[in-house]
């Protein structure tokens, strides 16, 4: 029964860690300023669709504190070749009510997630302290590979998962929106979240790094 009990808590620690991590960085991305100040300048989203770099500053500012929920709503007027017009239309901002939901869903499970990862550590702490080393470093292992797996997966063709995505965590249609009429997709193009998925990625990747290496200190001097 102990051994039983002693598996389930591998198996906690394991998925509680690389899902609190994961979803940690999602959010140090998702509300990052510099992050958005860079992607803007890096695909010329001021010069594409025709508004000020300042203004589209402002304008990431309002959708994190939209996803936030700390503003109710993402009617932005923004001034595009001397006229003032709604940002967004209703399709939009339905896809965008969407978003939030899902990342409300994300702090949640992020903060279960880190709940769990602290009572294995716990437990482990008191009944196995060294098996939490082992458990880390074939972690470690286990993401390494399967993180350059899924690198070269996303480098062959992204666009295919980010559809994936898609269709797993949203039950309509409204995320398929058409450059040419709406504004979301211009201002964060397939670009802007391929390069999220990669410094969301590597920040896990880097975490982890950290935490074998104070592990493996811890070990030693056991």
């Amino acid at each position: 029964m102990q051994k039983i009990f002693a598996f389930i808590m591998a198996v906690m620690f394991i998925v509680s860690m690389v899902v609190a991590l994961l979803l940690t960085n999602l959010q140090v991305v998702a509300f990052n300023d510099a992050f958005y100040r860079m992607e803007f300048k890096k695909y010329n989203i001021s010069r594409n669709v025709k508004i000020s770099y300042d203004e589209l500053v402002a304008i990431s500012k309002d959708i994190q504190e939209y996803l936030l929920g700390k503003r109710g709503d993402l009617n932005i007027v923004v001034n595009i070749e001397g006229k003032d017009k709604l940002l967004f239309d209703r399709r939009e901002l339905r896809h965008m009510e969407d978003v939030r939901d899902l990342f409300k869903k994300g702090f949640l499970v992020r903060n279960i997630s880190t709940g769990l990862l602290i009572i294995s550590i716990i437990y482990f702490w008191i009944k196995k302290r060294d098996f939490l080393y082992v458990l880390i470093k074939w972690l470690a292992i286990l993401s390494a590979v399967i993180t350059g797996i899924v690198f070269i997966l996303f480098y062959v063709d992204f666009n295919r998962y980010f559809t994936y995505f898609h269709l797993i965590f949203f039950n309509n249609n409204l995320w398929l929106l058409d450059p040419s009429k709406e504004m979301l997709v211009n201002l964060f193009p397939q670009g802007f979240f391929s390069d999220a998925a990669f410094y969301i990625i590597a920040g896990y990747l880097l975490e982890l790094i950290i935490v074998l290496f104070i592990a493996r200190r811890f070990y030693k001097r056991i």
